[in-house]
């Protein structure tokens, strides 16, 4: 891939490289060796940059780096903190592999980042390992008012819904109004009120 380069108009090409990520851990000053990392190289110049997809791809294999995933043993302890007696119960439960937990405690691999969350998420807290135990027993039946996020989210949607629909149920009150005689007028002290015409009235 060949692009003009800003600094003296000549074309640049890609190349790869290894990338030395400083303070990637702002807290411990860990730094990240990011491999086959691209970035534009000009040959007449010798300029080097980046540009926003390279700068993402860079920051997301950072940030994938910086993730501490759980080890075999912090497995098998959240495996056997469940109230279940085999792995196989456990990996039911999580709809996970029925060998999911002897290659992840023995090392042969690791749980993916999704799983790895799932493994977290249902170990912190009683609500969350019911909850998952609802969707068992409920054959998994998606419930939106279950959802708190989803559920908020209806709300708003209602309420747009309605602020939408009113004024066209206003205007149909006023239609049914007029066609009755009634004008319409603003007073100052009770806002706008509907009065019998007077000359329809005579």
């Amino acid at each position: 891939m060949k692009i003009k380069c800003p600094f003296c108009g000549q074309f640049a090409s890609e190349k790869k490289f290894d990338y030395l990520y400083h303070n990637a851990n702002p807290v411990t000053g860990e730094s990240v060796v990011v491999k086959d990392a691209k970035c534009f190289h000009c040959e007449s110049c010798h300029e080097e940059w980046f540009n926003k997809a390279q700068e993402d791809s860079i920051q997301d294999f950072v940030d994938r780096a910086m993730r501490k995933p759980l080890t075999p043993m912090e497995i098998k302890q959240i495996r056997e903190s469940l109230p279940f007696k085999t792995k196989k119960e456990v990996a039911d439960f999580l709809c996970l592999n029925s060998k999911a937990f002897v290659r992840w405690e023995n090392g042969y691999t690791g749980p993916n980042m999704a799983n790895d969350l799932l493994l977290r998420l249902v170990a912190y807290s009683e609500a969350n390992f019911n909850f998952v135990k609802k969707l068992h027993e409920t054959n998994f039946a998606f419930v939106p008012t279950h959802y708190f996020f989803v559920n908020e989210f209806l709300k708003k949607e209602e309420i747009v819904t309605m602020q939408v629909e009113f004024p066209k149920a206003e205007e149909s009150t006023q239609a049914i109004l007029a066609a009755e005689g009634y004008i319409a007028r603003n007073d100052e002290e009770y806002g706008e009120e509907y009065y019998l015409d007077d000359k329809i009235a005579a």
